[in-house]
């Protein structure tokens, strides 16, 4: 009657396996960062040397794209094509005017 056995599990202090903890991921912060970048590297393509910095901006979105950063890579993509070649045409209006 008073041979029972406590079990160790039943009277631990340590909180149970049953809530998750949220872990965070090594990858979503480098993934944001190729996204950001290839912002900002579509957003220098406007004005300033577009034949280096769209391409540059394209690539990072597609990295960015490809390690599961959707709508920043999409958006870094979509500029950085936009800077190219807007850039690239402004180049060309404001090279013609010169005297």
């Amino acid at each position: 009657m008073g041979t029972e056995k406590n079990n160790p599990r039943e009277l631990s202090a340590e909180p149970s396996s049953a809530v998750p903890t949220p872990k965070v991921k090594k990858s979503d912060t480098t993934s944001k960062t190729f996204a950001i970048l290839g912002i900002i590297c579509g957003g220098i393509a406007f004005i300033y040397y577009p034949i280096y910095f769209g391409p540059v901006g394209l690539i990072l979105g597609i990295i960015a794209l490809r390690k599961g950063e959707r709508q920043l890579g999409w958006n870094a993509i979509g500029l950085s094509i936009g800077g190219f070649l807007i850039g690239y045409i402004l180049g060309f209006l404001v090279s013609i005017n010169q005297p």
